[in-house]
């Protein structure tokens, strides 16, 4: 998770997952989450960046709100999706 507010943020989270795949290996399950949708007037992070990096590491993608409960549902259904394909 990364907040889209937050370039820092994002970069954190891009090498957060490239040391889980070195431990892990390719291939496992992850899910790119950008957080703090709320606050889209203070965005550093655009949505098609991102997206574009989730593409192209072949993991999933969503933008959420924890705040307004916005995608959170779909974000964990989607973990949990994914988890269910891998095994």
């Amino acid at each position: 998770v990364y907040s889209i507010c937050s370039v820092n943020s994002f970069s954190h989270a891009q090498k957060l997952k490239e040391r889980l795949t070195a431990i892990h290996g390719p291939g496992k399950p992850i899910i790119f989450a950008g957080n703090k949708l709320d606050l889209e007037k203070e965005r550093e992070v655009s949505e098609e960046e991102a997206y574009q990096y989730a593409v192209g590491q072949q993991v999933g993608f969503f933008e959420c709100s924890a705040k307004d409960m916005v995608n959170v549902a779909e974000l964990f259904c989607g973990a949990v999706r994914l988890i269910d394909r891998h095994r």
